[in-house]
């Protein structure tokens, strides 16, 4: 039992920089709890909320929805990273939000402006 829903807790989403920030909007955690309800396997959050300093630092995009606690990046135990996008994509943020797929995570993110969709698995 997390402290945020059924399955997560707001460490998981803290900044990795150690900032403590740990903001996770209440869409995002909805997509992700579906997620892992669909899949029955857990699912570990690698890139939650990011300060300004920490995104600048990987490489994130100067408005990222991580900033604002809209984004995660995550994998699910035993399910490639396009299963869980086609997932999002068909159900839970059909038509709205931001789905990437990597080639070792999934990006999720519920931007007002979407939808989004994008796929980088090449190395």
């Amino acid at each position: 039992m997390g402290d945020l829903s059924r399955h997560f807790n707001r460490a998981e989403f803290r900044c990795k920089c150690g900032c403590g920030r740990d903001t996770v909007d209440v869409a995002t955690l909805a997509a992700l709890e579906a997620v892992r309800e669909r899949f029955g396997q857990p699912v570990i959050i690698t890139s939650g909320h990011r300060c300004v300093q920490h995104n600048k630092n990987v490489g994130g995009a100067p408005n990222s929805q991580h900033l604002f606690g809209r984004a995660a990046d995550f994998k699910v135990r035993n399910i490639p990273p396009s299963k869980a996008a086609a997932f999002l994509t068909a159900g839970p943020l059909k038509g709205k939000g931001g789905v990437g797929v990597y080639k070792t995570f999934t990006h999720v993110d519920t931007r007002t402006n979407g939808p989004a969709r994008w796929a980088r698995t090449r190395d």
